[in-house]
């Protein structure tokens, strides 16, 4: 975890927490697709849709740093969420 970033960690996750059943409100569920995943531009342009979502202010180079942390955990998610919806594509 990044000094300051106060987003829950792994270990915070329980599986309890997770219903893979309930739709994805898209007023609190913020949307991306594989394709923001492809590249670093592709990468940088989800990030700051992400910020914008959800109300986060930083100046750049807070941004630049926090930005390997948050391709990771991007990957991670998308990857996690992948594997478990057999009807997604």
């Amino acid at each position: 975890m990044i000094p300051g970033d106060h987003s829950p960690g792994p270990e915070e996750f329980t599986p309890d927490i997770f219903d893979p059943y309930s739709p994805d409100d898209p007023a609190t569920c913020f949307a991306y697709e594989g394709k923001d995943l492809e590249s670093e531009e592709t990468m940088w342009a989800m990030y700051e849709r992400w910020c914008s979502f959800y109300d986060v202010k930083r100046d750049h180079d807070d941004m630049v740093r926090r930005f390997g942390y948050f391709k990771d955990r991007a990957r991670r998610i998308h990857e996690f969420n992948k594997s478990g919806d057999d009807h997604q594509q």
